[in-house]
């Protein structure tokens, strides 16, 4: 089914999977009692890791879809129609957005509270598909390795600087617009570092779509996502370490201190690999 109709199953079922556990996150956030909050415990510990394996998981498949949504069509640069679709959907993320987080009663008296000008993760997405039609555009026109080149590249760099704009207050902006970058205020998710794992996603969606009918691209995909994924988790803080080592740089021992964007990465990449291993079993018809 997946060669007749070029339709990646998998990443469905990732992003069917990374809402449930968004859903479930928040479910058992807000009733499990302080008193089973314990790290200790193995079930509350697996609970939590899983939790922060979601949003990373949300994202990178966000940017993913997107992404090959955007490629898959003969058009190119503004002739493409996808451009029009995902200006309307980036404006409608961050429309609703900012309608969720609207206090009707306050509206009734003429007030907006702080809270409606926090960011979070529709707001972050919808930045994050306009971010990446704006990175197409600029690369429609070179090669074809720019574009891939460009996202990825946007990664990486988002992910090693974290430690230096994560301080940041970005007092000069006006509150609204500076909870887009900083957290300081109160935002859960702000876009950078957060437009990373979609641009990752894109890279991601690019490598598919050019190699989508190798018969080899699954096995490949899988030993790569597998082999990079536990390679950032277990050797990425030890290999920046030894980079701080040998430069002296701070900003390499500052990404060990909190090394949580490249971890959760790898994290990603694993999700990714598991579900391309049983993609066979999300075609079969159910009963």
């Amino acid at each position: 089914m997946e060669q007749k109709t070029n339709r990646l199953h998998f990443i469905d079922a990732i992003r069917a999977w990374a809402i449930l556990m968004m859903l479930q996150g928040h479910f058992v956030d807000g009733l499990l009692d302080p008193a089973f909050r314990d790290p200790q415990n193995g079930v509350y510990s697996l609970w939590l890791y899983f939790r922060g394996i979601t949003a990373p998981v949300f994202f990178t498949v966000s940017g993913f879809i997107f992404t090959y949504l955007l490629i898959r069509v003969p058009q190119t640069g503004f002739e493409n129609p996808r451009i029009k679709k995902g200006l309307k959907r980036g404006l409608q993320l961050l429309l609703i957005g900012y309608l969720l987080r609207l206090n009707l009663f306050g509206l009734l008296q003429g007030k907006l509270y702080d809270a409606f000008f926090l960011v979070d993760v529709l707001h972050c997405i919808g930045i994050s598909i306009m971010a990446i039609i704006a990175v197409y555009l600029l690369t429609a026109k070179l090669r074809k390795w720019a574009l891939p080149l460009a996202l990825s590249g946007i990664s990486i760099i988002l992910f090693l600087f974290e430690p230096l704009y994560s301080s940041w207050t970005f007092s000069a902006l006006p509150e609204g617009i500076a909870n887009y970058f900083t957290r300081s205020n109160g935002s859960v998710f702000t876009v950078i570092p957060w437009v990373g794992y979609t641009a990752f996603g894109g890279f991601l969606a690019v490598l598919f779509r050019r190699y989508l009918s190798n018969k080899n691209l699954y096995s490949t995909a899988i030993w790569l996502s597998l082999i990079t994924g536990f390679s950032l988790i277990y050797f990425s803080s030890p290999f920046f370490y030894s980079l701080y080592e040998l430069s002296g740089i701070s900003l390499f021992r500052d990404i060990v201190s909190n090394n949580y964007l490249f971890i959760r990465l790898g994290d990603v990449l694993i999700v990714f690999a598991v579900f391309m291993l049983i993609r066979k079993m999300l075609t079969q018809p159910t009963l």
